[in-house]
């Protein structure tokens, strides 16, 4: 897992509400839990499908076929 380090945004950069970054104590707290979870969540992105799911999907998609193939919405 992705280790959480605080990093310093830097001057001027707007944070991801589109307001521009503050050097308040409280402000730098939102920016280091901003910046981590944009971490966390791009490493979640990049993972791998495991080799279960895969395995399910493909005999979803085999069932499917065998009972006409076709989905109804």
């Amino acid at each position: 897992m992705a280790r959480l380090v605080p990093s310093k945004m830097a001057a001027g950069k707007k944070n991801m509400y589109g307001e521009m970054a503050n050097d308040t104590p409280k402000d730098k707290i939102k920016q280091q839990i901003e910046e981590n979870l944009k971490r966390v969540y791009d490493d979640a992105l990049n993972e791998p499908v495991p080799d279960r799911f895969l395995s399910l999907l493909e005999q979803l998609r085999k069932q499917d076929s065998k009972n006409g193939g076709g989905t109804t919405s």
